[in-house]
Formats: structure tokens, C-alpha cells, sequence
């Protein structure tokens, strides 16, 4: 996800397509994953890998829980640090 205009985006991306491969040491990724992005003037500042959404695939509100705290907290976080 990223932020655009105050809004959240959800973007996938293909980590074996070439131009994404550097995706895998930006995150240190291992599997898929869900990464929470802020992106102010084109360029990320700030990022968090959602390390823990694949233990909790086979519990649909535990896995929708995990991500929409996780999100909270990152969006907190970024107003904390912005005032």
C-alpha cells in the first residue's frame, strides 16, 4: 500500500519481473508479503513489511485484523512524526 493524496493504494507488485527484483533486498522479503509504503514526491520515506500475514491465512479475521491494525499503527506513526 501506498499513500496518494491522503488516500491508501493497494499496488501489487511482481518481485520476478526484473524491475521489481530489488523489491526482495528493499524489504528483505523471503515469500510474498503485504508492504505498507509512504511515498511523499515520488521517492518512499518510510516502510513496514507485514512479516506475520501468512501465519494467519487460515483465519480470514485474524489475517483482515492483522492489516487493518497494522495499517493504523503505521498511519499513526507517520502523523506522530509529521507534527
Amino acid at each position: 500500500m501506498s499513500c496518494l493524496r491522503g488516500k491508501l493504494v493497494y499496488k501489487p507488485l511482481n518481485v520476478e519481473v526484473k524491475e521489481n527484483k530489488h523489491f526482495i533486498n528493499d524489504y528483505q522479503l523471503y515469500t510474498k508479503s503485504v508492504v505498507l509504503s509512504l511515498v511523499k514526491d515520488d521517492k518512499e520515506v518510510k516502510f513496514k513489511n507485514l512479516k506475520e500475514v501468512w501465519t494467519l491465512l487460515r483465519n480470514k479475521d485474524r489475517f483482515f485484523s492483522y492489516i487493518e491494525d497494522e495499517t493504523q499503527k503505521f498511519l499513526a506513526q507517520i502523523n506522530q512524526e509529521e507534527k
